[in-house]
């Protein structure tokens, strides 16, 4: 008996799993399938986008990402992952132009405050990242990474004793997370340089 030709479906539930497990080459096949097979497809679009940023390949995420925002420009997780990926680029406007529009759209989602936040720390925007970084962590307290950006840029700021209180509890609320415990050792380092 013939087998069953495979469906857009069928793809793009191998291509999640795939995803899931990072298998980005496999994955991306399947999402290939899945857009050959149902061209419209936006979440194939989207994880295709986030596929190929993983790989660092971000002007082919953009692409797809582009693409997918003609289908759904109302979706604010694709302007978040267009903008994570021009951030990655080193694109920090165009990121900030990004999230902005992400967070027009979904403004409690922490996780877009942080992204923004990053990119304007990389534009030497601290003040705007610090900003950005406190309402990510009024919205999730629990978020250590948010704890830790905020310190890297209150110490960019020259503000090293707040930045010693956000590494603390960063690392209060992951006592392993080591992009915590050296940039707290490196500022206490550089106060106590200081004082001396």
């Amino acid at each position: 008996m013939p087998r069953k030709p495979k469906t857009a479906e069928d793809c793009l539930s191998k291509a999640c799993a795939l995803f899931i497990s990072k298998e980005w080459d496999a994955a991306l096949e399947n999402f290939n399938e899945v857009i050959r097979l149902d061209p419209n497809n936006t979440f194939a679009r989207q994880f295709r986008g986030v596929v190929w940023a993983r790989k660092k390949e971000f002007d082919k995420a953009i692409s797809d990402f582009d693409k997918a925002l003609d289908l759904d420009p109302d979706n604010a997780d694709i302007w978040y992952n267009r903008g994570d990926a021009w951030k990655d680029k080193g694109e920090y406007d165009k990121a900030i132009s990004d999230f902005d529009e992400a967070l027009d759209l979904d403004p409690d989602n922490a996780e877009i405050w942080n992204d923004r936040g990053a990119a304007w720390h990389e534009k030497g925007e601290y003040g705007k990242a610090v900003a950005d970084y406190t309402e990510a962590i009024r919205l999730d307290p629990e978020d250590e990474t948010s704890w830790n950006n905020r310190g890297v840029s209150l110490f960019a700021m020259g503000e090293g004793d707040k930045s010693i209180k956000d590494f603390d509890e960063a690392l209060r609320l992951d006592p392993d997370y080591q992009g915590a415990i050296q940039n707290r050792s490196f500022v206490l380092s550089e106060i106590g340089a200081k004082k001396k």
